[in-house]
């Protein structure tokens, strides 16, 4: 589960309403989705620190030779869902690249040779090498698995990554949105009027 400031980019409860589509539902600490009557809950697992070899050139490359005992410990990766590749360093964490498996478990999806390239590239341009993964799993006890809210899953926590880290490596759902509500979305920081503190706080913002 989720816990401590690690997790604070991931989840912020002024991004967690009004994110999912009307017929979706998002608790802070695991996603849960509603369809009609049936809900889908997730959970979100993490962080899990992923191997590496340091290269004398003072760059790494994920340890491919570790990841099945990676998996054997981390259970989840057995799964279907999301999973975010994040960097980590004396300041937080930082998302890298989200992704989404509704077939093969996210330990085969996420460390695929595409992904494996591209996350190393990008992590040995910073400072920090350390990488982690998260990953947002469905709950078995509850309902039927739900494809349809894997993807909508994933097209949230891009949202979200995105505003965490411009230059997250997705290319696709990145779009920014082109409107704002002022003191409330993408408005930047500054004094809120009375109104829009009330607004907020109607909505469940802060």
């Amino acid at each position: 589960m989720l816990t401590g400031a690690a997790t604070e980019w991931l989840y912020h409860s002024e991004r967690l309403r009004g994110n999912f589509p009307a017929e979706y539902c998002v608790e802070a600490m695991s996603g849960s989705c509603r369809i009609g009557n049936i809900m889908a809950e997730f959970e979100v697992n993490g962080p899990i620190n992923i191997p590496v070899i340091k290269q004398k050139s003072g760059g790494i490359i994920i340890d491919e030779d570790l990841l099945d005992d990676l998996s054997s410990n981390h259970p989840t990766l057995n799964l279907t869902g999301c999973y975010v590749f994040s960097r980590k360093s004396s300041k937080g964490s930082t998302p890298i690249y989200v992704g989404k498996t509704e077939k093969q478990n996210i330990r085969k999806e996420a460390f695929n040779n595409s992904n494996l390239k591209s996350v190393c590239r990008w992590v040995n341009d910073q400072s920090h090498k350390k990488l982690e993964l998260w990953t947002v799993t469905q709950v078995k006890s509850r309902g039927a698995r739900h494809s349809k809210a894997i993807d909508e899953i994933e097209t949230t926590l891009i949202h979200w990554a995105k505003q965490a880290n411009p230059k997250l490596l997705n290319k696709h759902k990145t779009k920014d949105a082109n409107w704002s509500i002022k003191g409330v979305e993408r408005s930047g920081r500054g004094r809120r009027p009375e109104a829009v503190k009330a607004f907020r706080k109607l909505m469940g913002l802060g």
